[in-house]
Order: structure tokens, then sequence, then C-alpha cells
């Protein structure tokens, strides 16, 4: 298949007459596989859909047109094509395959060719969902700029996402590449909603002539200074937004977590702790002779532990060492490193505590790897307080013409304990790549007021309330 789609890919690249720069782009061969996670539950493995699809070459700009403008649009599967004097675009969708090609051969046009395929459909529980499919782009500039790009992505409502993409490289030189694009997410004990989306682009175009005599103009001095004490303005009023952004909802967050935790009593604890990653590897090209390896990058691993235990103030550390923090009201504690991470708070007041780790790795070329990663989560909540555990995993590829990248999502918000399982699958091409394992965790307790404390503090806003009104009232 990924024969016959570069096959295809450098049919479309031959070089027309006096056209200048082209692109296209494919996706073909989608496949669907459904796993049953857990065959004693009785419950078949399905895939109810509902899909949606659409061709649009996009808007394209011609000024050799006498209608600048040239835009062509289908929700129908087929063939549209879309010409103009300086270039075309056309695009094929069918049930299971699409590609975009454009050609540009006169300066001054700009021509993009989008397709898309989306597909609604809800999972069974239980249940793993595969997708793979070829993937094929290819670029001539001739002078012009060209680029092609797929992708696809699948996404479920818990939080668990697959993308996959393969892309020309934008150096101003012919290229080509091919591949096949590989995802899976799976589904909980409950059927879930998920959408599926893939699309192809292809885009060319030609710089336009100044016409004789034409110069750009060239601000005047004054000009020049009022610029660039504005880019000095924009540059301040920025540094100042991004300094103060965490701060500032660290301070609103723990003002909120203060005000409804000020008279409560009861004690509650949160904990989160996550062990070491697996991986398992496989060969998709066993014929290139290369074998499968993952190597983690010596000295690339990023370790933060943090608790939070007042708007401005909490222990940090960067070393892969514990920290903890104790008062009158309870004690939090936290500990990342390259084999895992521990978190707990324990308070009748408000504690936070956090981890992020990350961890580089590089792998060989047609290599697929699936991560897993082990935790176990505890949760003890006795009203009128509020606790929970999160935890996030995101997996990235990449390569000069490949991006592969999966997400995955777990929470505890109600009084217990389980085991979990964060996973997911990344693919190389034809190209050693650098990836990166990130996973944030974090265990939360606050408390939520009496309803005599509600009472008051209604009381309260409405003594502030009527003082506003008299102010206002008594203004001249």
């Amino acid at each position: 298949m990924a024969a016959c789609a570069a096959a295809a890919c450098a049919a479309a690249l031959a070089p027309a007459g006096a056209l200048a720069g082209s692109a296209s782009a494919s996706l073909g061969g989608l496949v669907f596989q459904l796993v049953d996670l857990n065959p004693s539950d009785g419950v078949t493995p399905s895939m109810v859909f509902d899909s949606l699809t659409d061709a649009e070459p996009g808007m394209s700009y011609d000024q050799h047109t006498p209608d600048s403008y040239v835009y062509g649009y289908s929700e129908e599967y087929g063939v549209l094509y879309q010409p103009g004097a300086g270039g075309y675009t056309e695009t094929r969708v069918a049930t299971d395959a699409l590609s975009s090609a454009a050609q540009v051969g006169l300066p001054g046009a700009q021509f993009q060719a989008v397709a898309s395929w989306h597909l609604k459909y809800t999972l069974s529980p239980n249940t793993a969902l595969i997708t793979m499919m070829t993937a094929a782009v290819g670029v001539v500039p001739e002078g012009s700029y060209a680029h092609s790009r797929v992708e696809f992505q699948n996404e479920l409502e818990n939080g668990r996402r697959s993308f996959g993409a393969l892309r020309t490289r934008e150096n101003g030189l012919p290229d080509t590449a091919q591949g096949t694009l590989y995802g899976s997410v799976r589904s909980d004990a409950t059927s879930l909603v998920g959408h599926f989306t893939m699309s192809a682009r292809a885009t060319a175009s030609a710089p336009a002539v100044p016409a004789l005599g034409a110069v750009s103009p060239v601000p005047e001095p004054a000009e020049w200074a009022l610029l660039l004490a504005g880019l000095a303005v924009l540059g301040c009023l920025t540094l100042r937004r991004r300094q103060a952004g965490p701060a500032l909802l660290r301070a609103l967050s723990f003002a909120g977590l203060a005000m409804a935790g000020g008279h409560a009593a009861a004690a509650q604890n949160a904990s989160l702790n996550i062990g070491s990653w697996e991986y398992r590897l496989i060969d998709l090209a066993p014929q290139d002779g290369i074998a499968p390896l993952l190597n983690y990058t010596p000295g690339g691993a990023s370790l933060t532990s943090s608790i939070y235990y007042t708007p401005n103030d909490q222990l940090k550390d960067t070393a892969g060492l514990p920290i903890s923090y104790s008062d009158r009201y309870g004690h939090a504690s936290a500990l990342v490193t390259t084999e895992g991470m521990a978190l707990s708070s324990q308070s009748s007041r408000q504690l936070l505590a956090s981890g992020i780790q990350e961890l580089l790795f590089t792998l060989t070329p047609n290599t697929l790897v699936e991560f897993t990663v082990l935790g176990h989560t505890e949760l003890k909540v006795d009203k009128p307080t509020y606790a929970y555990t999160r935890t996030f995993m995101n997996l990235t590829l990449l390569s000069d013409h490949a991006i592969s990248s999966a997400s995955d999502f777990t929470e505890l918000k109600q009084s217990g304990a389980r085991d979990f399982t964060l996973s997911g699958v990344l693919v190389s091409q034809d190209e050693a790549a650098t990836g990166t394992l990130s996973l944030i965790g974090s265990a939360v307790v606050y408390a939520v007021p009496e309803p005599a404390t509600w009472g008051m503090l209604l009381g309260g806003l409405g003594v502030v309330g009527m003082a506003a009104v008299r102010r206002r009232t008594a203004a001249p």
C-alpha cells in the first residue's frame, strides 16, 4: 500500500507544462480494529457511528483570475476540481481514503487544497479501538512555496487521544515521504463517544512580482521611533502578564480554598502513587535490518515536586528528593524520580501536592512503541470537605517528516481506592525520532464551609452590598 501511495504521489508531482510548483497529500486504506479488553464482561466489542465527510479546496488567491478568490466546497464523496488562471486545486474523498493536490504556475497565485473526513461514533465498554492508514506526501517547489501534510486525530470523551501526521520539509527542495499512521484509544467500564478526523492538505504559492519601479516604503525616522517604543511597551506588558499570571492564578485558587475552608474541621486525605514506565516495541519493517531500540536520553529527565500551602508559599524540588510540609491542620509530602512519583495530602483545610515527570528518549525508524504506567490512588472525603487526585499522561514523538502523540487521563473524586493504568502508542516512520514522556499528578484536599458559615458569608455580602448602595445614593 505504501509503495502504491508513493507511486501515486510521484505521478501527481510530475512537472506539467509551465507549472512552477506542486504539492500532493494522500491517506488511504483506513482500517478500524476492535479489541475486547475484558472478555468476561459479556459485552461484544462494537463501534456505532454516523459519518460526516467533506472535501474543501480552501481559499485560493489568484491575481490572474478576474474573480481573484477562487473557492469550492462539497459535502459529498467524490472529486472536486477548482481551476484558476494561475493553477488549480483538486480533492478526492472516499469512504476510506482522501487526497489533495495543488499546482501553481504564475507569480501572485496561491492555491490550497484540503480534504477532510470526520466520524462521530460510540465505543462499547472495555474496548480498544486501533486505527491504521497509509500516508504519502510530496512537493516539487520549482521556485515557489510548496508544502503538504496529512494527519489524523482520534479522541474519546474520557480524555484519551491519539494523533499522527506526515509532512514535507519546508526548505525549498523537492521532498517526498510515505508511511503508516497508527493510533489506539480505549474505553473504560462505560460506553464513550469518540471523534475521529483525518485530513490531507496541499499548498502551492508563487511570490508576486513587484511592478517595475515599485519600491517598498521605508518608515521615516520618527515612525521607527514610534514603532520601537510601541514594541517596547507591548513587550513590558507581555512580560508583566507572564510574571503575574501563574502567581495570580495560584492566589485566586488558594483565596477561594481559604475562604471555603476557614471554619471546617473535618479531616481528609488524598494520595497518588505511580510506578515506572514500561514499554513494548514492535518492528514494523523487519526487512530494513534495523533492530527496534528505545534509548532514554542521559540527563534528559526533568523532575519537579511541589507542595502549595498558601497562595504565595510553596516547597519545591527539582533534584528527585522528597519534600514535606506540616502544620497544625495536617501534612503533605511529594517525591518525583525517574522511577515514578508519590504524592500525599492530609488536612482539615487545604493542601496541594503535585509532581511533574518528563523523560526524553530516541526511537529507531519504523518502530511502534506502546508505553504503560501503573498507578494507585486513594481518597478519603468526610463532608464538609472535598478532595481529588488527577493524573495526566502525554506522549510525543517527532522527526523531520512525522509527528505522533497520545494522551491519557484519570481522576478520583469520591472516597475509595483503585488501581489504574495509563497507556499510549507512538509510531516512527522511515527515520529515527526523538520523544517525550510526560506525567503530571496532583493530590488536592480542601474544605467546604458549614451551613452556618455560608449564612455568615451571605450576610456579610449583604452588608457590603447595602453599604455600596448607600454610597452610590449619597454621591453627588
